[in-house]
């Protein structure tokens, strides 16, 4: 998902032999930079203070996103 000129983006590793997730990263990228996060919120916060993009309820953003990977979990069959 775009926040202005960054990517906000729910990075996972998932363990193949069980399907399960074991780590993920909350990461915001643009160009070459690069910054990860302890939660999601963090990361669509710092995108929209450093676009000035605050429109949207930063919540909305999380809930957006967190149904896209439940979508996909559904689809992979992942836990």
């Amino acid at each position: 998902m775009n926040i202005g000129d960054w990517r906000v983006a729910i990075e996972e590793e998932i363990d193949t032999h069980n399907g399960e997730v074991y780590d993920r990263t909350f990461a915001i990228s643009k160009a070459d930079m690069r910054e990860t996060f302890p939660s999601l919120i963090e990361a669509v916060e710092f995108a929209q203070s450093m676009t000035g993009n605050k429109s949207i309820n930063g919540w909305a953003y999380v809930e957006q996103l967190s149904k896209q990977a439940q979508e996909f979990y559904l689809k992979e069959g992942i836990k």
